[in-house]
């Protein structure tokens, strides 16, 4: 997207005309731009985990997460938050009406045969 904006743009319109579903991962951190929200058309954000750590201890950490959260919501954006790693942060991303999540919370990275497993487990 970087090095190329009108051609990314032109590349995830097709993409969303076949059906894909277009997410923008690690917001908050890096390269990513108020300006993708605004000019590429996304159904997903995804929150990077540096948005999401200090949330239950520093009050700047958790309005910025509240501005993230709040600007897409306006925009119509599914919101998911990575990092999740304590109960604590899970129940502050409920305050936010952050329904999707994902961290070591959840599960922690595992191999394929290991993910097998896993879902023979509960299902």
């Amino acid at each position: 997207m970087i090095d190329n904006f009108d051609n990314a743009k032109l590349t995830i319109n097709k993409l969303k005309d076949i059906g894909v579903s277009i997410a923008l991962d690690d917001f908050g951190t890096g390269y990513s731009s108020l300006s993708y929200l605004k000019n590429f058309n996304l159904d997903t954000l995804k929150v990077d985990k540096s948005c999401i750590n200090n949330i239950n201890t520093d009050v700047k950490s958790m309005n910025i997460l509240n501005a993230i959260v709040t600007l897409a919501q306006s925009l119509r954006l599914k919101i998911v938050c990575e990092g999740i790693e304590t109960e604590e942060q899970l129940s502050l991303l409920a305050e936010l009406q952050c329904e999707d999540g994902q961290g070591y919370l959840y599960c922690k990275p595992k191999n394929l045969n290991d993910i097998r497993k896993f879902l023979e487990m509960k299902y």
